[in-house]
């Protein structure tokens, strides 16, 4: 089943060159919480939605806290 292939994840690493790897973690995650409520790169809190590809090849980690409604 579809559901089988598609399981929801809390942490997914790519592995860079030079040795550098680049993870995802998520928090509060489930079915029902699907909505990005908090985006901290490397520490740091993004106000927008988005952040640069040469943060992500710079490597580190992103964390996702999610919740069940959309921001306003």
């Amino acid at each position: 089943a579809a559901s089988d292939v598609y399981k929801r994840q809390d942490k997914a690493t790519t592995h860079l060159k030079g040795g550098k790897t680049f993870t995802i973690v998520t928090h509060n995650n489930s079915r029902e919480n699907k909505y990005v409520q908090k985006m901290v790169l490397n520490g740091k809190e993004l106000n927008a939605p988005f952040f640069a590809h040469q943060d992500m090849i710079d490597g580190g980690t992103l964390e996702l806290t999610m919740g069940g409604e959309p921001l306003k």
